[in-house]
C-alpha cells in the first residue's frame, strides 16, 4: 500500500521510477539515484551509513530514540504496548529526508516498528490535507521549509488500518 501511494504521487512528476527490495539498494545506487526506503528500524540502520545524515532521531525496536532532545522532548518516543488485539494500537513513525552519499541525490525513509506506522507516515506524506498540515508544522517562521529534516509522527491504527496520524515533533538536519 505504501509503495502504491508513493508511486501514485511521484509518478506524475518523475517518469523513471523503479521499485526494488531494500536489501538490493547499495551505496552505488544511492549515489546515482534518489532513494525512498520504507521499512523497519533495521533497514534504516543498514542504509544510514550511505547518506550524509547526522540523525537527531533513530528508530529502535519499540519506538524512536531522540539523540538530541530539546526542551520538553523525551529521549524515547515509546510505542504503546500491544493490546489484546494485535491489529489495534499506537506506534511512532519517523520520516527522514537527507542528501545522498555524494550530495547530488535525495534519500528519504519511512520507518516504524510496525507496518501500520510506516503506512501512516506515507499517508501523511502523500495525502494532500495531511501533507499540508505536516508542511505547516515543519516550516519555520522565515517561510522556507527545510530541505532535509526528520519528523516524528504518532500513528493510531485499528484492524491494521491507520486511522489517525498526528505530528509530534521534527528537527531540521
Amino acid at each position: 500500500m505504501s509503495s502504491f501511494l508513493l508511486a501514485k504521487l511521484l509518478g506524475t512528476r518523475k517518469q523513471n521510477i523503479a521499485l526494488t527490495r531494500g536489501s538490493q539498494v547499495v551505496l552505488r545506487g544511492m549515489a546515482d539515484n534518489d532513494v525512498i526506503l520504507i521499512g523497519p528500524e533495521i533497514m534504516f540502520e543498514q542504509k544510514l551509513s550511505g547518506v550524509q545524515l547526522q540523525p537527531d532521531f533513530v528508530p529502535v525496536p519499540g519506538g524512536i530514540r531522540n539523540l538530541h532532545p530539546r526542551t520538553g522532548e523525551p529521549e524515547l518516543f515509546a510505542d504503546a504496548a500491544p493490546g489484546s488485539k494485535p491489529d489495534d494500537g499506537e506506534v511512532y513513525a519517523l520520516i527522514s529526508s537527507a542528501p545522498g552519499p555524494l550530495g547530488n541525490t535525495h534519500f528519504a525513509s519511512f520507518t516504524s516498528s510496525r507496518t501500520w506506522g510506516r503506512q501512516g507516515a506515507v499517508q501523511a506524506f502523500t495525502d494532500p490535507a495531511l501533507a499540508r498540515t505536516l508542511l505547516e508544522r515543519i516550516k519555520p517562521p522565515s517561510g522556507a521549509s527545510p530541505r532535509y529534516f526528520q519528523v516524528v509522527l504518532k500513528v493510531r491504527f485499528r484492524d491494521g488500518v491507520p486511522i489517525d496520524v498526528v505530528y509530534v515533533t521534527h528537527h531540521a538536519v
